[in-house]
């Protein structure tokens, strides 16, 4: 399957970075993990926590009437690449059939976030999908492709985030095999992009109805929370959120899926909007001690403001340039207040707070606060 083009590769770099640094309970929700092979978006033009919040309850399964019989396999007859040299092949699919006149490219690497580094072999899929790249230098290479009508390159992976190695040696061609295309033509009508809903605790998302769709695939974040929703599955064009929201930004995604199983379009991006004058916040409000403030080493008591959901908070303080070495690493509490029991050496250090519900799920995060610590 697919992960999103540049845009979404930003938001997630950022959320990522940002949870990396705060290690919250979030987990990419890359769409793909389900199989060993999956194509991910290579970002730009050039092609290339620690668990997500899925929904409560076992997802229904949608009933898929039998679909169009995906083509034969290929079998390769074509010329062979010069002496020292190596190729490859393989085919591509939309809506499981074979697609002509997509750019296809063998890269010497892939970057997560710069694409195609390096020598690249570039060509295009014939009538029947097939692509042939001849006279290959041998060695590893990765491979990267265009979605339909669109400047999205996606790249096969090997893992969550890797481009996945083809090992091409002298005097052979590689097989590749079937890899599957999308279009990026989904038309969601609400919410609009960037509008700000007041007051609407439980928005309704809708999208255009897509020619060929057995089904949809609903992905929905909050800004500070990660995944709330992961992958539903709908058959209707639209969704009344099942769970009252907070004031805070949103982002969706919806992936549509053929009588297959396969996806063969999606949203170009993700759908972002904000949802204020809520009573309650997905942002945490720390008070004391304030940013940039100055406490001395055996008296430090860090305060917040209550989460009217949250069950339990964590605590996270460690020195400004070395996060790893963590005075609270994600301490517990039911309270909104903390007192550090051992001594803190002086120095400069960055604290926030993250809140949790009875459930165990994340309601959000406070901002980082910093603070210099004296000798008593």
């Amino acid at each position: 399957m697919f992960h999103k083009r540049f845009r979404v590769l930003v938001f997630i770099a950022v959320l990522v970075l940002v949870l990396s640094a705060c290690e919250l309970p979030f987990t990419i929700s890359m769409k793909d993990q389900a199989k060993s092979t999956v194509a991910v978006e290579a970002p730009g033009t050039t092609g290339g926590g620690e668990s997500e919040s899925p929904d409560t309850g076992e997802q229904p399964q949608i009933p898929i009437v039998a679909g169009p019989p995906t083509p034969t396999p290929f079998k390769y007859a074509g010329p062979m690449p010069s002496a020292g040299t190596g190729g490859v092949y393989g085919r591509l699919l939309w809506n499981d059939k074979p697609v002509g006149d997509i750019q296809v490219k063998l890269c010497d690497e892939i970057e997560y976030f710069g694409g195609c580094e390096g020598a690249e072999y570039p060509t295009i899929t014939d009538a029947n999908g097939v692509y042939i790249i001849l006279n290959v230098p041998p060695g590893s290479y990765g491979l990267t492709y265009k979605a339909l009508d669109s400047d999205t390159w996606y790249y096969v992976t090997s893992g969550l985030m890797n481009a996945k190695d083809f090992e091409i040696p002298a005097d052979q061609m590689v097989s590749v095999g079937d890899h599957k295309t999308v279009r990026t033509d989904l038309v969601i009508i609400s919410p609009q992009e960037d509008e700000r809903l007041q007051g609407v605790a439980r928005p309704t998302l809708s999208w255009q109805p897509y020619p060929d769709a057995a089904y949809y695939e609903l992905t929905f974040h909050g800004g500070r929370m990660g995944s709330i929703i992961h992958r539903k599955q709908l058959t209707e064009t639209s969704f009344t959120l099942d769970r009252d929201l907070q004031t805070c930004d949103y982002s969706f995604d919806i992936e549509v899926f053929n009588a297959n199983e396969t996806v063969i379009a999606e949203y170009d991006g993700w759908r972002n909007f904000e949802i204020a004058g809520l009573p309650t916040s997905c942002k945490l409000m720390l008070q004391t001690p304030q940013d940039g403030a100055s406490v001395t080493a055996n008296a430090i008591t860090l305060t917040w403001e209550a989460h009217p959901w949250a069950g339990t908070y964590k605590i996270i303080m460690y020195p400004k340039d070395n996060r790893d070495n963590k005075v609270l690493d994600f301490v517990e509490t039911n309270n909104t207040s903390y007192t550090l029991t051992q001594t803190v050496t002086a120095g400069t250090y960055e604290w926030y707070v993250a809140a949790y519900d009875q459930f165990g799920d994340s309601l959000g995060f406070s901002d980082t606060f910093v603070l210099y610590v004296t000798n008593p």
